[in-house]
């Protein structure tokens, strides 16, 4: 896994989307820890709720900058709650 990760070097000319998306499949996600096994049971790290998935594509649609009100008029009252 490791020699997987081993070359920082930037492609020399543009690769498509499902390119990537197939490297990191291969490389990543083929080596991870499968956290949502019913028979994982994690130190630090557990099986996030079922719904994790759909609120997880709404936050990253709305691209939310939480740094300051003027760009999070609606997460930073809410981070605050």
């Amino acid at each position: 896994v490791e020699q997987d990760f081993a070359d920082a070097a930037m492609p020399e000319s543009p690769e498509f989307v499902s390119t990537h998306a197939e490297n990191l499949l291969e490389k990543l996600v083929a080596h991870s820890v499968n956290t949502y096994s019913p028979t994982f049971i994690g130190h630090m790290t557990s099986a996030l709720p079922y719904f994790h998935l759909s609120l997880s594509k709404l936050l990253v649609g709305l691209n939310q900058n939480l740094v300051k009100i003027e760009t999070s008029k609606a997460f930073t009252p809410l981070e605050r709650q």
